[in-house]
């Protein structure tokens, strides 16, 4: 009787999928370039596993990746989740950089993860450790920042692939839900992958308001709060958010961004009647208000700055039912009653639809 070696078997099972999945890469253009969609179309390939915590799946995927000139972040979670049959959100995350930039940015004090309420369009976040693949948490200490490579161990690609379980992290309620979830590394996002929790309640949907209100100049000096395009408003783009910090208008207790965005309005966006606002010294019509979420990270913070905003659309903007609206904002996005920031480079993110925009960099002299 002749035996098999099990393990030899699977071994060789990996080695095949590696070569795979390397060539299925190569193929179209005979080079070893990826982008954060070819990282996702992988996972999506192999989600059932990854999910379960195959620690050797996600070493065969490490392989395989090491060798694609992918750098970035990337993120996949089920698709739909029943809540009484499954009892976690398993994310799965996948960074890779070159040493140098590890050595730069540190994945250890500045990888966060976001979970994005779709409902509500609250952003929450929380450090995730780089200590286990698996996705538990370390408790060590943060160890001395190592001396700077030379370029040639700089130029080594770092990859990880490791589970987090989202639930315990956020306290999600175990219920009906859609979610968004981003991961950060400083200057660095990833796709929104998105994940809808059926359960037996039914979710009421959330009404907005217009937070902050537009001011007048001779309340708040020279730099009114408006939702009226100015010459410094970026075109608003064909979907998503465009946005800019204003150099000229940026110090350790004020930054203000002007931008735009386009979108289709939900129905709970709409306001059942218009409202009346003064903007600019010129009455204006809000038809519907959009939820954004701006978030201020500096280099090795573990807490972002989080300020969420109820952006108006005026009458003039709103769009048709096959016609996105517009909006636009000129808005400080450090809230007043914060600590002042401290001298250094920071960046700026927006939110919306669970989408993270940017980042934006801004400096404080």
């Amino acid at each position: 009787m002749k035996f098999v070696d099990l393990a030899a078997l699977l071994h060789i099972k990996r080695v095949f999928l590696a070569l795979t999945l390397f060539l299925s890469i190569t193929a179209a253009t005979g080079q070893p370039m990826a982008k954060t969609s070819d990282i996702i179309t992988i996972l999506h390939g192999h989600e059932a596993q990854l999910f379960q915590g195959d620690q050797g799946l996600f070493d065969t995927l490490e392989f395989t990746l090491s060798d694609l000139s992918f750098e970035g972040l990337a993120v996949t979670v089920p698709e739909k989740i029943q809540t009484d049959t499954m009892q976690e959100l398993p994310v799965i995350l996948v960074s890779q950089q070159t040493v140098l930039r590890g050595w730069q940015v540190s994945e250890q004090n500045n990888l966060l993860l976001a979970l994005i309420d779709l409902n509500t369009g609250t952003v929450r976040t929380v450090p995730i450790s780089t200590d286990a693949k698996a996705g538990e948490n370390s408790g060590s200490q943060t160890p001395g920042r190592p001396p700077q490579p030379n370029p040639q161990a700089g130029a080594a690609l770092e990859t990880k692939i490791r589970k987090v379980d989202a639930r315990p992290h956020f306290a999600i309620p175990w219920n009906t839900g859609a979610y968004s979830v981003v991961a950060f590394c400083y200057d660095w996002a990833s796709n929104a992958a998105r994940v809808e929790l059926m359960g037996k309640e039914k979710i009421d949907p959330t009404f907005f308001s217009v937070s902050p209100r537009p001011m007048e100049s001779a309340q708040y000096g020279w730099i009114p709060t408006s939702y009226i395009p100015g010459d410094k408003t970026p075109p608003a783009p064909q979907v998503g958010v465009a946005f800019h910090v204003d150099p000229a208008l940026t110090n350790e207790r004020l930054v203000v961004a002007a931008g735009s965005f386009t979108k289709k309005l939900g129905a709970n966006e709409i306001l059942p009647a218009p409202e009346t606002l003064k903007d600019h010294d010129t009455a204006q019509e809000v038809y519907a208000v959009v939820p954004i979420t701006f978030m201020i990270l500096g280099l090795d913070w573990k807490v972002p700055r989080l300020r969420e905003m109820g952006i108006p659309i005026y009458r003039a903007g709103a769009g048709t039912d096959d016609k996105a609206a517009h909006g636009y904002f000129w808005v400080d996005v450090l809230a007043q009653e914060e600590a002042p920031l401290t001298k250094g480079r920071y960046v700026l993110y927006a939110f919306l639809e669970g989408v993270a925009y940017g980042p934006e960099y801004f400096d404080i002299p």
